[in-house]
């Protein structure tokens, strides 16, 4: 909030936030400062110093490292320096990263980000500024390996804000494409309700599945707003006052498992009134998840032609 406090307006996001911390944090915050002027310990400009920061931030994110050891650090650091063939010294760069745009303070005997957020959104950037073959790859190892990449969520919010073709293109559309596919979804009728299986616990809590039987590429991924809405609906459908929500989940196994689990399909519970209701609500959040696909197809379409 300091560093903003000249600004007429507060950033609106967190990425409008971090879009311009490094270069906020290295410099303009000693223009407030007469006389005095920052220097690099590692004498690289801004840019290159971001940079390095961008993937060392990457590499890091990607073995799950918050918390560095000095050595750590500078090994990662090194590979950095050496890929992006910069000359520099690997101690005065994380000197920089510590004492300068302090992002990365001393921590101890370690040396730690000074917001995860901040690990997340600079390796947004980094993968941001990539070919788009490595884009593709990224993305579809996301959606291939989810329970690997698992905590990559925050760092595909910032990529939806600041590539939204490359997150549309091979993220998005691939994710509603699946979707679509799996529960047969048309513009006439879906196969959303039918998978839909619902448990009714001892202390009045209801635990709901969309069934989603031996398909896990992105399923687990994300559920798109509008299926969630369907299956959200159930909920309301099926509140007792005394009910409680319990859990909403993807489920990528047997339908066995789930029924001597206890589960039975939410069709064969509900009264037709209900299961009309939940079949009209199913239907025309499908129709927006079509319009959407739609809608985001023309933007990718509209965005190569402009290229």
């Amino acid at each position: 909030m300091t560093i903003y406090r000249a600004s007429s307006e507060l950033p609106k996001t967190q990425s409008e936030f971090y879009k311009n911390i490094f270069s906020i944090l290295s410099t303009r915050h000693d223009k407030t400062k007469p006389g005095y002027k920052r220097e690099f310990n590692s004498n690289l400009g801004e840019t290159k110093l971001q940079e390095i920061f961008e993937y060392f931030c990457f590499k890091s994110f990607k073995k799950d490292e918050l918390i560095l050891s000095y050595p750590r650090a500078i090994e990662l650091i090194d590979v950095c320096i050496k890929s992006k063939n910069i000359k520099a010294e690997a101690e005065n760069v994380l000197q920089d990263f510590s004492k300068v745009v302090c992002l990365l303070p001393v921590d101890g005997l370690n040396y730690t980000f000074v917001h995860k957020s901040i690990q997340e959104y600079f390796c947004a950037s980094f993968i941001i500024k990539k070919s788009e073959s490595f884009k593709k790859r990224f993305y579809g190892d996301y959606l291939n390996n989810f329970m690997v990449f698992s905590n990559m969520k925050t760092v595909i919010d910032f990529l939806k804000d600041g590539d939204r073709y490359s997150y549309n293109n091979f993220y998005y559309i691939p994710l509603l494409e699946e979707y679509i596919r799996v529960f047969d979804i048309n513009e006439y009728s879906n196969k959303v309700v039918e998978n839909i299986l619902m448990k009714i616990h001892g202390d009045n809590k209801i635990s709901i599945k969309l069934l989603a039987e031996n398909n896990i590429r992105v399923l687990i991924v994300n559920i798109p707003k509008e299926i969630n809405n369907i299956v959200c609906y159930a909920f309301e459908l099926l509140d007792h006052k005394k009910s409680y929500l319990q859990g909403v989940g993807l489920h990528n196994a047997s339908v066995e498992g789930l029924k001597k689990d206890g589960y039975v399909y939410l069709k064969d519970y509900l009264n037709e009134c209900q299961l009309n209701l939940m079949n009209n609500k199913a239907e025309n959040e499908c129709a927006k998840l079509l319009d959407l696909y739609k809608e985001i197809k023309r933007y990718v379409s509209l965005e190569e032609d402009y290229e």
